[in-house]
């Protein structure tokens, strides 16, 4: 994790050190948005533009992690770059898993909606457990997931 205070700024507008930060805020307000604007869409408030903007959010923290490994990769160290990674497969596998898992509006827009909300808390904890792993100054790994998940949620 970045701790300089020198206020250097990746992309000529992030400060470096709050760079992981804002990538895993935007997945986890991108997640935890698509959660609760599916459980209001149950209860018959829709907000027609919400879908697209927890996607753009979504978007623009896959677009963060990728940079970050990328175009900016001197700028931050190895477990920065872990981060990242583990950012944009978070968002690819979920984004694929929402497609899927979208074909259920066909049957019944209540259960759909039903579906991508447990999708999006299940990608919402995934977040959390990944940002948490982050300021402890973890990685997180296919073989320490779970106990990462645990610590995450005892964090909380």
């Amino acid at each position: 994790m970045s701790n300089t205070e020198s206020g250097e700024k990746i992309l000529g507008i992030i400060p470096k050190e709050r760079y992981v930060y804002f990538a895993y805020m935007f997945l986890l307000v991108s997640a935890a948005g698509n959660v609760l604007y599916s459980l209001l869409a149950i209860l018959g408030l829709r907000f027609e533009s919400a879908g697209y903007a927890v996607m753009v959010l979504g978007l623009m923290s896959l677009v963060l992690a990728v940079l970050g490994i990328t175009k900016c990769k001197d700028e931050f160290s190895a477990h920065d770059h872990a981060h990242f990674k583990y950012m944009a497969v978070l968002f690819v596998a979920f984004f694929f898993i929402y497609l899927l898992g979208g074909a259920v509006y066909g049957i019944a827009y209540v259960l759909g909606y039903l579906v991508t909300a447990l999708i999006g808390a299940a990608q919402s904890v995934l977040a959390w457990t990944g940002y948490n792993s982050w300021q402890d100054g973890r990685i997180i790994t296919k073989d320490n997931i779970k106990d990462e998940l645990k610590l995450a949620i005892a964090k909380r």
